[in-house]
């Protein structure tokens, strides 16, 4: 929701950016105000999906890792006990 709000403010600076470049009134002709502010908001929008799925792919990326690292520790952690036991027992 913060993303479409910064993209229509973005999207209305533009606006007011490119009339005062152009040496217009800033508010000449509002519904171009309106459309860049509309536009804005959903680039916005996508901008914040797109996001929130970056960061979820990663994390699950990093869960899977961990999840195989734990087994192979637990893997190697057996076997060092089963050398030292193996060890200690032949004398």
């Amino acid at each position: 929701m913060v993303n479409a709000w910064m993209g229509a403010a973005l999207g209305l600076a533009a606006q007011i950016i490119t009339n005062g470049a152009r040496l217009l009134p800033l508010s000449r002709r509002p519904w171009e105000h309106l459309a860049a502010m509309g536009i804005g908001a959903y680039i916005g929008k996508i901008w914040g999906e797109y996001q929130r799925d970056k960061i979820e792919r990663k994390e699950y990326r990093l869960r899977r890792e961990l999840e195989q690292t734990r087994r192979e520790n637990r893997k190697r952690l057996l076997q060092e006990e089963g050398l030292q036991s193996g060890i200690t027992d032949s004398p």
